[in-house]
């Protein structure tokens, strides 16, 4: 609860003054959250020990760890702004690359999976697509508690875009999405109900999400991947990758660990190039729960960040 009060007195607050000093303070408050939050400093560490090496430097590491923190708040602060910003200053804020994919993919029919990571600002890719003229479904995780929930969901659908929960009705949804050859967004990083395969990520076994290459290969929708990059205090560059053409009806457990795999390249290859931009709060690779001293953070105690 700590969390929502939080969010709504950074939207009456920080969302009025100048950007520029906005974020200022948000620097100031993550770095404070970086040095007091122990168990969730602890927990982004393990997994960029992943990304960066073992070897890597305790400095670098602790450096890469208290950016991605900053990274993780300038996000609170980006989605608060969302209901009070046009569609076209958030258009101005956001480059794309290779932007004709998204009409290459949506001709070969039967709809679009748009699959990202939590890298960036994975908020902010979605609202960016409104402004192109798609028609997007969002798949993701219920927050908790609900108050915090139909809150967050206010801010992200301020400008028209539609979430639906990964549950039943969630995948109903997802479905008659595709049916009608619109786009559905997913994560493909973490599973959001603890189920999925164990695979290669990142040179380690971690259980990864299948619900994209499910969905595609049920379907025959078109795999589009995607991932928005911070490239400056508030500019962002969206690089879409070539689509993936998915055979219909072929969703045996062959073929989804294939398509699986085949998307966790992707998004492998963006992760080691912004590793402090991947917002890995949680934990990852469960050698890391069990090897760790500190218990990984909860849901609960990084809403509490």
């Amino acid at each position: 609860m700590w969390h929502y009060y939080a969010l709504r007195l950074t939207e009456l607050t920080l969302r009025r003054l100048p950007p520029a000093f906005g974020i200022f303070l948000i620097y100031v408050i993550s770095d404070i959250a970086h040095f007091f939050s122990k168990r969730a400093r602890k927990s982004v560490e393990l997994n960029l020990r992943h990304v960066l090496g073992d070897s890597v430097d305790a400095q670098l590491l602790r450096r890469s760890s208290r950016e991605t923190f900053r990274n993780l708040f300038l996000n609170y602060y980006d989605l608060v702004r969302v209901p009070h910003v046009t569609l076209q200053e958030i258009e101005q804020r956001v480059e794309f690359e290779s932007v004709e994919y998204f009409n290459e993919a949506h001709s070969y029919g039967n709809g679009v999976v748009l699959v990202s990571a939590h890298i960036g600002n994975f908020d902010l890719v979605w609202q960016s697509l409104l402004g192109l003229g798609l028609k997007v479904t969002v798949l993701a995780e219920r927050l908790s508690p609900f108050k915090l929930h139909d809150y967050t969901m206010s801010l992200r659908m301020a400008h028209g875009l539609n979430y639906e929960v990964v549950d039943f009705g969630g995948l109903k949804a997802a479905f008659r999405t595709l049916g009608r050859g619109d786009f559905l967004a997913i994560a493909c990083d973490r599973p959001l109900q603890g189920k999925g395969i164990v695979t290669d990520f990142l040179g380690e076994p971690a259980l990864m999400p299948v619900g994209a290459a499910e969905l595609a290969l049920r379907t025959g929708a078109t795999i589009l991947p995607l991932f928005l990059i911070r490239t400056g205090r508030d500019r962002y560059k969206i690089y879409v990758e070539p689509p993936i053409r998915v055979p219909k009806g072929n969703a045996n457990a062959e073929s989804v660990r294939e398509l699986t795999n085949q998307i966790i390249r992707g998004m492998e290859r963006y992760i080691k190039k912004y590793p402090t931009q991947w917002m890995a709060i949680q934990k990852v690779w469960e050698l890391d729960t069990q090897t760790a001293k500190e218990p990984v953070p909860s849901k609960s105690e990084i809403a509490n960040l």
